[in-house]
């Protein structure tokens, strides 16, 4: 068993049942996104188990969605799999136009990646307002 699934295992049994008790609360002051799913540690089971808000695509399904059927399969599985259980989907690494649409015509939410706008210092935010 890797490391990080031996440290990560008693905090993902102990979470449901916190926030569970907490669930008035947790509307109230606070969100989760399951990040980079698809890859790694993330698991379908998180979606059932974590009261998890959003779901963000990993960037490996998402960089060629417009030239590869299987990444957009597998985009649409995830996104369907959201929308079953009441969570938003958040693509990560959206480079261009073109799959931007491709994630619009799937229903996915949220886009975030250069195609979108590069990242910016949190000065350039606040000095907008």
């Amino acid at each position: 068993m890797f490391a990080a699934a031996r440290f990560l295992r008693p905090f993902l049994e102990y979470l449901p049942r916190e926030l569970d008790e907490n669930s008035q609360k947790r509307n109230c002051w606070h969100q989760f996104a399951l990040d980079d799913f698809g890859s790694g540690m993330s698991s379908l089971a998180y979606l059932r188990n974590l009261p998890v808000d959003y779901l963000k695509i990993d960037r490996n399904f998402v960089k060629n969605l417009n030239k590869d059927p299987v990444n957009r399969a597998i985009i649409d599985s995830f996104n369907n799999i959201a929308r079953a259980v009441a969570i938003e989907t958040i693509a990560e690494g959206v480079e261009n136009e073109l799959v931007l649409e491709e994630l619009r015509v799937l229903g996915v939410n949220y886009a975030q990646g250069y195609g979108i706008d590069r990242p910016s210092p949190l000065l350039f935010f606040e000095s907008k307002e």
